[in-house]
């Protein structure tokens, strides 16, 4: 039985005015910190305008948190993704080509790749390892998976890493905000839906009018077809597409699941570019 005594904490103004207090002085003290946290899914059928909402949603929360990190498997226009490979070539060519060679030191190649992590922005969103590969502590990292059944579906299920899992549900410890799309709702890995902090319900009208319903994660079920999502709608979004929306990522971009498996391109905490086989 539970001690009364203990579990109960103190109920008056004098505590509230404490609580303002202290979160004024929060916000003042840490003028760059990521509020959102939890797991954000936009469901939909194609032509739905789920990924659309998506992008729009991410941009926002780019310009209004300039300090946060992105990890994505789309190509956006504004932010696109600078890979290692990339950046090294960026940074030196003389290094790139030791790194290519394979002619780098250990020491030499953990140096690097630790900074390509602190001064890049954006991150390739390539399998569920990389939820746990990229931090920026209370500055945030946005997770923008598109159609992220291809990543975590019902029928692999058994086959995720547990740390992988771990790494959601801690979430807003880490200060790590995952969007993501989905069309095929109820195929899904049960362990992923029970994460959901919202769901977000798309429809598009004469190819313009957007309504985006945020529905009760509680009260969801997905129908026979897998394809829809019904439940208690707490609020509605409606809005008009701009068309400047539609050259923020490219619609063309085939997203393909990576052929290799949990770690298999890490030596350590290093991912390995030189065993990645995932173009092949």
């Amino acid at each position: 039985m539970i001690d009364a005594v203990a579990a109960k904490e103190p109920f008056s103004l004098k505590s509230a005015l404490e609580w303002f207090r202290y979160k004024i002085d929060f916000n003042v003290s840490h003028p760059t910190y990521f509020n959102p946290d939890g797991l954000v899914c936009f469901v939909g059928a194609q032509g739905t305008g789920k990924t659309l909402s998506a992008v729009n949603y991410v941009y926002k929360l780019m310009e209004m948190y300039p300090k946060a990190k992105l990890v994505t498997n789309l190509m956006l226009k504004d932010y696109p993704i600078v890979t290692y490979d990339a950046w090294l070539k960026q940074f030196s060519i003389a290094v790139s080509n030791r790194y290519t060679a394979a002619q780098m030191e250990y020491w030499e190649h953990a140096y690097m790749y630790d900074l390509y992590l602190r001064t890049n922005r954006v991150f390739p969103f390539n399998d569920a390892d990389d939820l746990s590969r990229y931090e920026n502590g209370e500055e945030g990292v946005i997770y923008l998976i598109d159609e992220i059944h291809l990543y975590f579906n019902s029928l692999e299920s058994k086959n995720i890493n547990p740390e992988v899992m771990t790494q959601i549900a801690q979430q807003r410890k880490q200060r790590k905000h995952i969007v993501c799309t989905s069309q095929i709702f109820g195929r899904m890995a049960k362990p992923l839906r029970e994460q959901f902090s919202a769901i977000i319900s798309c429809k598009k009208y004469f190819g313009c009018i957007q309504k985006n319903s945020l529905v009760d994660r509680d009260s969801v079920e997905s129908n026979k077809d897998d394809m829809h999502v019904e439940g208690k709608v707490l609020r509605n979004f409606w809005s008009i597409h701009n068309p400047k929306m539609y050259g923020r990522y490219d619609t063309y971009y085939t997203i393909s699941k990576t052929k290799f498996v949990s770690n298999e391109l890490k030596k350590g905490d290093i991912y390995d570019h030189d065993r990645d086989t995932s173009g092949v």
